[in-house]
């Protein structure tokens, strides 16, 4: 599910503990972050493979967005109220395969997590670039409800966690932010 889905289920008391992004800041929920990382804009190939976009040009781009809610379109979208602009937003979809569709098509552009697009990018059909000036990170916390009681198991599940995530942070390279 979505993380800001999941992150309703967590703060309705529904699920002992959640691993997702942006969980909000309630004075109910425990949060340990895991990892930041850093999305990219997602583009058909150009020639410009792998250089940095900032996020002012991204701004200029008709863009594929997740619906209002989700934690990736609501970091886009407070970043350009910060600059006081406007997203360029052309089709609004609820999955990550439709939009990557819309960016294979020639469609759209879409902010992505890099891991979202690894393989498209690696076969050559899609091209992810960083963005920066600001970049445009997200943190993935492990979160628990205090509703539900202490999880006596949070320590050992936090360091499974974080050793499994070594596998995510070797493909994000420079996009990875250890917690």
């Amino acid at each position: 599910a979505m993380s800001h889905v999941l992150a309703n289920t967590l703060a309705r008391g529904e699920t002992d503990f959640i691993l997702c992004y942006d969980v909000p800041d309630l004075p109910h929920l425990s949060r340990m972050p895991m990892l930041e990382d850093d999305l990219v804009l997602v583009t058909l190939p150009d020639g410009e493979k792998r250089q940095p976009v900032s996020f002012a040009e991204m701004l200029k781009l008709d863009l594929a967005m997740p619906e209002e809610g989700d934690t990736v379109r609501s970091a886009v979208a407070k970043e350009a109220r910060e600059m006081k602009r406007e997203l360029r937003i052309a089709y609004e979809v609820r999955s990550i395969s439709a939009m990557k569709n819309l960016v294979s098509r020639g469609a759209a552009a879409a902010v992505l997590p890099f891991f979202a697009v690894i393989d498209e990018v690696r076969d050559g059909k899609l091209d992810a670039r960083q963005i920066i000036e600001p970049s445009i990170r997200r943190t993935l916390y492990l979160a628990t409800s205090d509703q539900r009681g202490p999880f006596r198991n949070a320590d050992r599940l936090a360091s499974a966690i974080r050793a499994s995530l070594t596998i995510v942070t070797d493909a994000l390279g420079p996009l990875a932010h250890p917690r």
